[in-house]
């Protein structure tokens, strides 16, 4: 599977949204996740979702004011 395609998978955007958290700053979980997951290409999968929350970081996004929408924005549907 390839990263656009992740972009058009609601069901894997969920799972980003999900996932996502805030600690000091915005992470993304680093245990293994892919029985939990149960994505084919992982790989391609943790990437976007790192790729997601350096996002965050860079944008300074407050937690109390995050939402799916911002993620989606992120995302440039």
């Amino acid at each position: 599977m390839k990263i656009y395609e992740f972009l058009n998978n609601d069901e894997t955007i969920n799972k980003i949204d999900e996932l996502i958290y805030f600690d000091e700053k915005w992470i993304f979980p680093e245990y293994n996740l892919k029985e939990y997951l149960e994505i084919d290409d992982f790989e391609s999968f943790y990437k976007l979702a790192k790729k997601i929350v350096n996002e965050l970081n860079s944008r300074n996004i407050d937690p109390d004011e995050y939402d799916k929408d911002i993620l989606l924005s992120l995302l440039d549907r």
